[in-house]
Parts: C-alpha cells; structure tokens; sequence
C-alpha cells in the first residue's frame, strides 16, 4: 500500500495539476501561498444569462454571441465592468455582463428606452446617474490600476450638454486632482478625455459613438473613438480617483455633472491596446445591431 501510494504522489508529481484546478493556478484555495489566480475568458454567457432571467431569443442571441466573442478575443479578463444599457428592461440593463459585483444603482430615475439605453439628466444635472459602484481605490484586486486603465462609453445621441461638459462616465477626487472621465464632445467641439490624471483632446463633431479613454502606462494616454485611435499625448498618472465611477454623468467629488444624452453600453478595465480596442468595439457593435440599436456600425 505505501509502495502504491508512493507512485500514485511520484505520477502527479509529474503530470502536474489537472485541469480542473487551472482556475487557481494550480493550487487549491488557502493551500498554495503567493499563487496568482488565473482568469479564464470562459463561461460568461451563461452565467450572465442565469442572473439576467427570462430573456427572449433575441436578446438571449446577442447576449451569448457577445460575451463567446469577448472570452475569444481574451478581453473578459481585462474588464471590471461591462454594462449594456442598450437592452430589453432597465434591469437586466443594471447588471455587470463580467460578475456578480458592480451592478448598477440609479438615482434621480433616468428613463429608460428598449434597446437604446438610459438618458441623462439636463445640462450639468446633478442628481441623475448611475452609480457604478466602482471605486478603484477600494475595488479589490480590479483590472483597473493606476497605470493600466480604461473607460468607455457608447452615446445613442447628438444633444449638447451645456454648461458644465457633462461627462459620459468617470470621477474626480481632491478638487479634481484625480481624475477619470470621458465627454465625448465639449463646448468646445472636442473629444476630452482624462484617465487617472493627464489630458487629450480632439476635434469631434458628434457625440454619437463608442468613446474610449485608456491609460496604458505612467507617462502616457489615448482616446479611441469606435475602435480607432484619434489621439495619443503625454500626461503623467496620479493615484487613481477615490470616488465611485458614475455614468451619464461624471462624479465630481461626490456631486453628479450630467449629460443629456442616451447612454447605450459602459466599461471599466485595465489598458486596451490597439486589437483590443477595434475587437472591442465590433463586438460591442455588433450586439447593438442585434438588438436595433444602430443601424450600422462605424
């Protein structure tokens, strides 16, 4: 028996761990010290179909279409949070597609249109966003860090914010110190966007798309509009921001500056290069064709 024993531990020694424990690395949970857990870009779609509820095939189609591309293209594991607004009833449309955290909280009751998204409040409202629940100096082990980050959003519409610029997603803390946040197009007819401290803009005349801001090291940042990048500039991070990450909104220092617009889709995550960001997007597009969102995608 102890012979028996003895070449049972000598064949796992060297076949290694089986399969079944690569979720964790190869180790147990509490039996292997400083083992990195490994994400698997597997399984997503069913199990956000199984929090999500009765669905019809359309949406249950594009759902499931989505989140298979998004494990194959390996960007599951790089995102903290994915909300599709864009969807068949406000709250199916509140839920994290990446997990159970994160889901979204409406305040100042943000109407809500089938497979569109939610509406922002009046120029520089104050009291109608989502709250993210999202707060990168308190999220445990995110994706998003303080030089690996991203935000993105999808605009449905064209209106002007108004005074104010109001933000399409992001947060401020310290008197704007620290700062993440997205406008797709300003007062000033650009794109401005800041990820973890530093500035980019660029000239834009719609506010209708999928806009991305990402922080791909100290020192620099770029802003992708519908998977291509539109501009890249020097701006040297700071400690990411201490707020919750709003969206139709931005969060500044605890009070809501709103945007008009109808918000289809937003994400929160670490740094997506060039690929990731046109895969990205044509995923994500191609679910807003699905379900009628878009008619075509950019």
């Amino acid at each position: 028996m102890k012979r028996l024993a003895a070449l049972l531990l000598l064949a796992f020694a060297y076949l290694g761990p089986t399969p079944a424990l690569a979720q964790f690395g190869g180790c147990l949970p509490g039996l292997c010290a400083n083992k990195v857990v490994v994400c698997i870009n597997s399984g997503h779609a069913a199990a956000f179909l199984a929090r999500a509820g009765t669905l019809d095939g359309t949406h249950t189609t594009a759902y499931t279409n989505l989140l298979n591309s998004l494990d194959g293209h390996a960007l599951s594991c790089k995102l903290d949070m994915l909300h599709v607004y864009a969807t068949q009833n406000s709250t199916v449309a509140l839920l994290n597609l990446i997990s159970t955290n994160y889901a979204g909280t409406a305040h100042g009751s943000p109407a809500f249109t089938s497979d569109l998204g939610f509406t922002g409040g009046s120029a520089g409202n104050s009291t109608v966003y989502i709250d993210t629940g999202f707060n990168p100096s308190t999220a445990v082990s995110p994706n998003y860090t303080q030089n690996s980050a991203h935000l993105s959003g999808y605009t449905m519409t064209n209106a002007a914010p108004g005074f104010g610029d109001g933000g399409l997603i992001g947060a401020s803390s310290g008197a704007g110190s620290r700062s993440s946040f997205l406008v797709p197009r300003s007062s000033a007819a650009v794109f401005r966007l800041t990820i973890n401290g530093g500035v980019d803009t660029f000239a834009q005349s719609t506010r209708i798309g999928h806009y991305l801001g990402n922080r791909e090291n100290v020192s620099s940042l770029t802003g992708y509009i519908n998977g291509s990048s539109v501009v890249t500039g020097a701006g040297a991070s700071g400690a990411a921001v201490q707020n919750n990450i709003y969206t139709l909104s931005a969060n500044i220092d605890g009070t809501g500056n709103g945007d008009p617009n109808i918000v289809g889709m937003a994400s929160i995550g670490s740094s997506l290069n060039g690929t990731d960001n046109t895969n990205f997007h044509n995923d994500v597009c191609t679910y807003m064709l699905a379900v009628g969102a878009v008619g075509s995608c950019p």
